[in-house]
């Protein structure tokens, strides 16, 4: 392959789109260092509630954004324009609820001292908001305008750090703004440049609202056993081994929200392609689309392997001295890390067939095998970061490989279907 040749097939749309990905990410990074430099301790609490807050709202859909998403991709207008109607609903429902609750928080007593009125108001609006912006986001992707959700990503963390900017002089108020302008603009940037995804009509279809969570119940529900993992082992690391054990862990944690990055965005790049080539019963597409992806997905693995090793030493010693003992760490993680994320290959087809429930087994079979590995650790007396690390691979082996051979059933089936 040229140079040539290389740099054309980089600056491809779904190229593009994985490295703005990147892009959008490590400016929302920097917004919250910022963070850490304009506002006070308490500020900073407060800032990290309202980001709870907007974690603990984003589960109010209960897999009605998987669905949507799931099903969004097959092209099917009169079912879209139902389903861009039904989420609106939803969203709508939602703003009462919240509104209740911030009128009711000065009766909490304790809790109004921990949760500021401020931070609640603009928690629960900015988590409503983010539901809306993350449905009509893969909206956009599960169309194939990955130009358009570039650009609207863009400009709305663009103008998020610029009101990060205020809170030098504005404190805690322009952070809220900030934290708040990002999904917002995603929103309504989405319904600018999508006319599809307007609102005309609101109400809720009985039929549209089974299909969708029968489609996004079994893949949210396996998404929250990994999610809970991640709990477990954070607060397993807390009690056992202290708070300073988690200090030094928080290196891993930052390494593994930027490792996911690319494979997430790869992973909607090839959703839609391979959805609606199983829609139109095109075996063959189907096929390519799962070869590039695995390809890719590959690729991307060998490359951050070769960087990790290559270049996180040098990297630590330079601007985060202080982490320099623990990046041992990192490489402890990279297995669990590689297997983990190696379950997207068997997802995007487990998706575009609609085969849900082997998503679910594994990550209840994961998380039953890793709290059963961290007990033991500690009834040996063995805990320690690397041992749970360790546990962390082991524990995610058996459900990669289950996924990885349904996959391939799936796939055989759906051959001999065509046959």
């Amino acid at each position: 392959m040229t140079l040539r040749s290389l740099v054309q097939r980089l600056s491809s749309p779904k190229y593009r789109y994985v490295l703005v990905t990147i892009l959008v990410s490590l400016l929302a990074f920097a917004r919250n260092l910022y963070f850490m430099t304009s506002l006070d301790l308490a500020s900073l609490g407060q800032v990290t509630l309202m980001t709870t807050l907007i974690m603990l709202v984003g589960f109010a859909h209960v897999g009605l954004i998987n669905g949507a998403y799931i099903q969004y991709a097959a092209g099917n207008r009169d079912v879209n324009r139902r389903i861009v109607a039904l989420m609106a609903t939803g969203v709508l429902i939602l703003v009462p609820v919240a509104a209740l609750a911030v009128w009711a928080l000065p009766l909490a007593g304790t809790l109004s001292s921990v949760v500021w009125p401020g931070t609640l108001a603009f928690g629960l609006a900015a988590g409503i908001v983010t539901l809306a912006s993350t449905w009509m986001n893969n909206a956009l992707i599960a169309d194939g305008h990955l130009g358009r959700s570039n650009l609207i990503n863009v400009g709305a963390v663009l103008v998020s750090l610029v009101a990060a900017f205020f809170s030098t002089s504005n404190g805690l108020m322009a952070a809220w703004l900030s934290l708040l302008l990002q999904p917002l603009i995603i929103a309504l940037g989405a319904m600018l440049l999508d006319p599809n995804l307007r609102i005309r009509s609101l109400g809720v279809d009985r039929q549209t609202l089974s299909l969708l969570f029968r489609l996004g119940l079994v893949p949210f529900l396996g998404g929250l056993a990994v999610l809970s993992m991640h709990q477990f082992e954070r607060w397993s690391i807390a009690a056992i081994l202290g708070p300073n054990a988690l200090g030094e862990f928080y290196i891993v944690l930052m390494y593994s929200a930027f490792f996911g990055l690319i494979p997430t965005a790869l992973l909607n790049v090839y959703f839609p392609q391979a959805k609606r080539a199983y829609v139109a019963k095109d075996l063959c597409q189907l096929t390519t689309f799962i070869r590039h992806h695995q390809r890719d997905l590959m690729l991307y693995f060998v490359l951050a392997v070769a960087t990790t090793v290559l270049l996180m030493p040098s990297i630590l010693a330079r601007y985060l001295p202080q982490f320099t003992q623990n990046a041992a760490l990192v490489y402890f993680a990279l297995p669990g890390l590689i297997l983990l994320t190696f379950r997207n290959i068997a997802s995007m087809v487990l998706f575009s067939t609609a085969e849900m429930r082997p998503l679910l087994s594994a990550g209840i079979g994961t998380l039953a095998l890793f709290g059963l590995g961290l007990a033991g650790l500690w009834a040996a007396g063995l805990f320690s970061l690397v041992n749970v690390l360790i546990a962390r691979a082991v524990s995610t082996l058996p459900g990669t490989v289950y996924l990885l051979r349904e996959q391939h059933r799936a796939l055989n089936s759906l051959g001999a279907s065509h046959a």
